[in-house]
């Protein structure tokens, strides 16, 4: 199921430096970073960094519930709090992963009141660049995803300069 967009798209395919990702792509992307139901995914840590309206989320949710079935986990957010975290800046995204999330789940017989705890501690509010130490992982097994192309310039300025402060490498022209 791929999300639907009521934000129009440019010639290019893109929203607020979103490129929309087809299904096979992230398929191959998730299957080469060895995110697959062949494993126990309910004890590895996936992160999306900038998940836009959620493109490589709902494969994750999918791959997650398969693997928690294999493996016998009930999926509650005491047992996958940690399984998953989806960053975005954009407000309207995160309602619409949230939804996302929370369908995916309830679609996969999880019920409503943990779908609901487990879409809010998975989807942040966040600039993956600039995260609050809270969110920050340790040990993160795996990062997916099809990251906005968004030229510094176009940045605000208190933006990109907390950005090059975190980043000392980031130096002349740049890009996210």
């Amino acid at each position: 199921m791929q999300p639907i967009h009521d934000t129009p798209i440019s010639g290019t395919g893109v929203i607020h430096g979103e490129v929309l990702t087809r299904a096979w792509v992230v398929d191959m992307i998730l299957d080469l970073a060895g995110y697959t139901t062949d494993h126990d995914l309910t004890r590895m840590r996936v992160v999306e960094p900038a998940a836009g309206s959620g493109a490589f989320v709902a494969p994750i949710v999918d791959r997650l519930l398969a693997s928690a079935a294999a493996q016998g986990v009930a999926v509650t957010a005491a047992t996958l709090r940690d399984a998953v975290r989806v960053f975005d800046i954009q407000p309207e995204n995160i309602t619409v992963l949230r939804d996302l999330v929370h369908r995916r789940l309830t679609d996969g017989g999880v019920g409503t009141v943990e779908a609901d705890l487990l879409a809010d501690a998975w989807v942040r509010h966040d600039d993956y660049l600039l995260p609050a130490k809270a969110n920050r992982y340790a040990d993160v097994d795996v990062v997916v995803g099809n990251p906005p192309y968004i030229r510094l310039e176009d940045i605000p300025a208190s933006k990109a300069s907390k950005y090059r402060a975190a980043y000392p490498t980031m130096t002349g022209r740049a890009d996210i």
